[in-house]
């Protein structure tokens, strides 16, 4: 059947694909079958996994390239990264993590069990027979505790597929058993936690747990919906369902991911996560009970396809414009999830991406298990949070205290994200390394203060209290606590900050106060790519966007912005302002969106 989703989107499978092809090595002296990554210089020690893709493009078009350079590849993984145990390793060399073996079977699981019948015999048995060691290394190596909580629950949805293809009740039997792990990973407002430490004992200062929106939607949640798919279990379903819920919550209208709060925001782009399928092949799976999933699918994909450029995708909206190679990593794993989506999408009754999404009610929405408060005033998303798991023990990841997150307007896009607070490629082969020092300053709007050569800033501060209120059409939410340095430790001067947002359907404003001593700066980079217009007026700044003009107006103290700046977390440019502030009063940034008529 065709329909809204595979119409628009099968094309952006064969451009990926031709992407991959592209890259596809031929010499024997450069390890014949492997995907070259134009970004890292390397082949990924995971570019097997697009075996699935490129079979599956084969199995819709018949164009035979597609089938050579699958069996050239899983050649290629053969030689370079399969161990004698049975698992597939991360990277050749650098990196052992053999724990993505659950991936990577996942991958050839659903290549022979929907296309194993567009091999050769021998090909398809000697396929089989790698899947047969890959589920025999995972039924002993996978437990509760391996990893992050994305592996022993994809885990479920590897040994269900090799299960359909080779008839092994046993892993069955252990797919049923990790699945049913979901339960106790589900928070009482249904996201899943475990993407970091998560012991029993493991929560924050705030007794809050280790929760990833993009690894959970783009990961963990597509595969148990395979899972649930692929055994019948209707229980696992109704749980994926209801999660997937509450994480859409932070899909934006463009597709976007609104997930500059998460543990493991450092690998954040702005259409989700470097390494993961993706959130659409899980949507499309539930399509049927659940309509409005094909929607949010359509527009996740939609924000993947803006950053396709030249049959790559990109690490993020402005990252091919800021003259950056793409990283081929994230097209090998977003080919998957694109392929089983759209395979999803084939045998769904009707078009449900007809059916929206429901927008959240204008006003406040304050998430406890991730201490987050969500706003929606007229054009405007938002998010501010105070969410401190300290994800690898410390809050120089993801920012806390009080930051706006996200600021989004429906004529514009995104206008504030957050970035890492300090930019530390804590998983280097699955980040992008920075050219420049300015692709490493941060993103996240906050107030700062040097003190004897010490910066001291909310966004590391994990106690702040979050309140909010609404006055009319006006919706506000306050921040306070004490500024803190990188380390956790408090400014030896005493200094407090209140942040107040308000957010009325003509505007947004940031106001700050901070008292003490030292020289304090409220800073807001607005997001802008290079092609944005920018001219100075005699109240503030106007940055012409394709559609609407945005005014930054912060009184006669804000001085003209410095120049553009770069963060790959979430891969956008951004014009930063630094407005002074004195101790004790207050000072604002206020942003208003003029649309085109």
């Amino acid at each position: 059947m065709t329909n809204t989703i595979t119409t628009r989107f099968s094309p952006l499978l064969i451009d990926w694909c031709d992407g991959l092809v592209a890259h596809q090595l031929a010499s024997p002296a450069c390890a014949v079958g492997g995907l070259f990554c134009p970004a890292c210089q390397i082949v990924h020690g995971r570019c097997g996994d697009a075996v699935y893709t490129l079979l599956a493009a084969f199995a819709a078009t018949g164009r035979e390239e597609y089938r050579e350079s699958a069996l050239a590849l899983f050649d290629w993984s053969e030689e370079h990264a399969t161990l004698p145990d049975g698992s597939w390793r991360n990277e050749v060399t650098g990196w052992p993590w053999r724990g993505i073996t659950c991936f990577s079977l996942i991958a050839l699981g659903e290549a022979l069990r929907l296309h194993g019948d567009k091999l050769e015999p021998a090909d398809a048995a000697k396929w089989r027979e790698r899947l047969r060691r890959g589920a025999d290394f995972l039924m002993e190596f996978m437990t509760r505790d391996t990893g992050n909580i994305n592996y022993p629950l994809s885990t479920a949805a590897s040994l269900a597929s090799a299960w359909r293809v080779l008839g092994d009740q046993r892993y069955k039997e252990r797919a049923h058993e990790l699945a049913n792990l979901a339960a106790d990973y589900l928070t009482p407002e249904g996201f899943i936690w475990g993407e970091g430490d998560r012991g029993q004992n493991d929560w924050s200062g705030r007794r809050l747990r280790a929760i990833d929106l993009c690894y959970n939607a783009a990961e963990t949640l597509p595969n148990l919906a395979l899972y649930a798919h692929l055994t019948g279990d209707t229980e696992i379903a109704t749980l994926v369902t209801r999660s997937f819920r509450t994480h859409l919550a932070f899909l934006l209208p463009d597709g976007g991911w609104d997930a500059g709060w998460s543990t493991r925001q450092c690998k954040w782009v702005y259409w989700g996560s470097r390494t993961s399928d993706g959130v659409a092949s899980g949507l499309m799976l539930l399509a049927e009970s659940a309509p409005e999933f094909a929607d949010a699918a359509e527009r996740n994909l939609s924000q993947l396809a803006a950053c396709t450029h030249d049959g790559l995708l990109y690490g993020g909206p402005h990252a091919a414009r800021h003259g950056l190679k793409p990283c081929i990593h994230h097209t090998i794993v977003s080919a998957r999830g694109l392929a089983s989506a759209l395979h999803a999408a084939a045998s769904v009754d009707g078009d449900p991406a007809l059916v929206a999404s429901q927008r959240q009610p204008d006003g406040a929405r304050m998430w406890h298990d991730i201490a987050t408060a969500q706003v929606a005033v007229g054009d405007w998303r938002s998010s501010v949070t105070a969410y401190d798991f300290p994800y690898l023990g410390t809050l120089q990841h993801h920012p806390s205290g009080g930051a706006l997150t996200m600021l989004w307007h429906a004529s514009t896009g995104p206008l504030a994200v957050a970035s890492m607070n300090n930019y530390n490629p804590v998983e280097p082969v699955n980040m992008a390394a920075p050219r420049l020092d300015d692709d490493m300053l941060p993103l996240t709007p906050r107030v700062q203060v040097i003190w004897k050569g010490v910066k001291y800033s909310n966004i590391y501060n994990g106690n702040a209290a979050l309140t909010h209120g609404a006055d009319g059409s006006e919706t506000t939410i306050s921040a306070t606590g004490i500024l803190r340095d990188e380390h956790g430790e408090p400014c030896p001067e005493p200094a407090t900050y209140t942040l107040t947002y308000r957010y009325s359907p003509s505007q947004f404003s940031m106001t700050a106060l901070v008292t003490g001593e030292g020289c304090a700066e409220l800073i807001f980079p607005v997001v802008s790519p290079a092609s944005d217009t920018m001219t100075e007026t005699e109240n503030g700044t106007d940055i012409a966007k394709p559609g609407a003009t945005v005014k930054i107006r912060g009184g006669a103290n804000l001085p003209a912005p410095g120049p553009r700046i770069y963060n790959h977390v979430p891969g956008v440019e951004a014009i930063p302002f630094a407005l002074p502030l004195v101790s004790g009063e207050a000072g604002t940034i206020k942003l208003e969106v003029q649309q085109e008529d």
